[in-house]
């Protein structure tokens, strides 16, 4: 099964496997076998007394599995109560925008610029109160609604095309040489 085949929805947890002394042959043949084929497998696993669906693909230099919900674990989108494409009343500049707006914003994932803020904030909270501090709520103000939507659009396009210009200009600076002295 190729892995484009399955909806990520099914994934819940990696784990990276390596061999055991006696299993390095099969492990390594299942790899190669895998990575020749781009192929994935699906399996059965036991973890902790409960059985769960697994798949099974290559990574890096070893194999990864992740563990899988079953069908029935997911739930259906039909009681949602999602309005009808007509309902919307998407004019084309809106769309048009919009477009504009993701087109700016998109980038090759790179899950190094990311970082959970929570775990982050949280582990800074932990280091203050152990040193003794004390912290006093503060209320966060009401943020402010959006009514124009073309409005909004239009200012994010601005903004993630000033931003992206800025950063174009960062990375194209021409190096300068140093004259050394005699």
């Amino acid at each position: 099964m190729k892995l484009t085949e399955i909806d990520p929805i099914y994934f819940e947890k990696s784990y990276f496997l390596e061999p055991t002394d006696v299993g390095v042959k099969p492990f390594m043949l299942l790899k190669r076998a895998l990575e020749e084929t781009a192929r994935t497998a699906v399996a059965r696993v036991v973890i902790r007394t409960k059985e769960r669906l697994a798949l099974i693909r290559p990574y890096d230099d070893t194999l990864i599995l992740e563990t899988m919900f079953w069908p029935d674990e997911i739930r259906s989108t039909g009681a949602l109560d999602i309005p009808e494409a007509n309902e919307a009343k998407v004019r084309s500049k809106e769309l048009e925008i919009a477009r504009s707006l993701v087109e700016n914003l998109s980038d090759r994932f790179k899950p190094e610029e990311y970082r959970d803020e929570y775990r982050v904030a949280l582990e800074e909270l932990i280091a203050r109160k152990l040193k003794g501090e004390q912290r006093s709520a503060k209320r966060r103000k009401a943020e402010p609604k959006v009514t124009d939507l073309m409005e909004a659009l239009k200012k994010s396009v601005a903004a993630s095309r000033s931003s992206r210009e800025a950063a174009g200009k960062r990375q194209r600076k021409p190096r300068t040489r140093k004259a050394r002295a005699a």
